[in-house]
């Protein structure tokens, strides 16, 4: 089975490192089918889902390895694996000042009370040793992230690991859910010495849910900790080669960039993340994109570029072995784009930074000529 293969790579790095070595091995008795083979070969993320999800689809999500973990068949997990909290549609005004201040660290020798961590995009593969232990030894693990394989991978590393997708519900409003899974959250801080919180990626990378729990938890008089993980940011910035300390980052959510009409610089870069899902502020397994909101972004973002200017769709790969799906098209043929729910839009920027020679002087910079 293709799903027990690809846990097997992440749970052994040293298979792993001997595959990409040596693709035939994958000829070796793997109880792969050609077709799941040549996906691994090439390493083509929407057909490495397509193909993982192939036996919950067919079963009606009555294979034996998707009923373990609990996981919930839909177009929308098919074409998206999965949905993990992000950050609410329109946030101006749904909190009190204390929601936009800072916290101070904690101390990282403590694991009483709550500790949020994150798996980061390949789950094992580009988890933090601390992160690991966190998953390994906490009393109470919940965990709510964006596919099956790493659903596999934590109840893996800890059985009693229980899954949080059950609070979705079709046709929710999605700050109702987020705050459902805080208060999940939180009823089991109250119950359990420590409780470890698994969200994919960085766990504090939108994941709204992460940092009201930890706010709160602190609140009512708990020891509360996040750990660093690997962001799809941090993934971005690799496969695309995009340093921020060249040209600049700008980073929103999609929907509320334009609710919010952010005032932002064109010669920096700009990601705006849930682009699949812009326009959402409702959750639907039967996710289908939505051309028309896409248009709006479209008008707007002319404002500042010219329809022919460049952009990317970018996806960073989940599996061990899948390479990261990159879409380079013209900003006017967005809403014509079928874009997955987990799909991230880049922006190069449109021109060069003008510099401040007089600053440039009087900070004694030299500049290139």
């Amino acid at each position: 089975m293709l799903a027990e293969y690809l846990l097997n790579l992440v749970i052994d790095p040293e298979k792993l490192s001997r595959l990409k070595k040596n693709r035939d091995q994958l000829e070796a008795g793997e109880g792969l089918s050609p077709e799941e083979r040549e996906a691994i070969k090439e390493g083509d993320l929407h057909s490495l889902r397509a193909l993982l999800y192939r036996d919950v689809t067919r079963a009606g999500g009555g294979s034996s390895f998707s009923q373990r973990l609990g996981f919930e068949q839909s177009s929308y997990t098919v074409s998206t694996s999965g949905d993990t909290p992000h950050i609410p549609i329109n946030m101006s005004g749904l909190f009190d000042a204390s929601f936009w201040s800072t916290m101070d660290p904690a101390c990282l020798w403590e694991s009483e009370g709550l500790t949020i961590v994150g798996t980061g995009i390949r789950a094992g593969l580009q988890t933090t040793p601390e992160s690991l232990i966190c998953i390994r030894q906490a009393s109470k693990v919940l965990f709510l992230v964006a596919d099956l394989l790493t659903q596999a991978w934590i109840t893996k590393i800890n059985p009693k690991a229980e899954s949080m997708q059950h609070l979705y519900k079709k046709g929710k409003y999605r700050l109702d859910i987020y705050n459902e899974i805080v208060d999940t959250i939180l009823s089991n801080v109250r119950k359990q010495k420590d409780v470890c919180v698994v969200f994919y990626g960085h766990p504090g990378a939108f994941v709204y849910p992460a940092h009201e729990a930890i706010r709160l938890a602190r609140k009512e008089g708990f020891k509360a900790r996040m750990l660093p993980g690997v962001s799809a940011e941090d993934n971005l910035c690799a496969d695309l080669g995009v340093d921020p300390g060249v040209a600049g980052a700008q980073s929103y959510e999609a929907t509320n960039f334009v609710l919010n009409k952010y005032r932002f610089d064109p010669s920096a870069g700009l990601i705006l993340w849930q682009i699949g899902l812009f326009g959402y502020a409702y959750w639907d397994p039967q996710y289908k994109g939505n051309p028309e909101a896409l248009k709006e972004l479209v008008e707007y973002l002319k404002e500042f570029y010219k329809a022919d200017h460049e952009v990317v769709l970018y996806e960073a790969s989940e599996f061990p072995l899948g390479n990261a799906r990159v879409q380079r098209l013209s900003l006017a043929q967005l809403p014509e784009t079928t874009i997955s729910g987990v799909a991230t839009l880049y922006i190069p920027p449109k021109s060069l930074p003008s510099i401040d020679l007089a600053m440039a002087q009087r900070l004694h910079i030299p500049v290139a000529k």
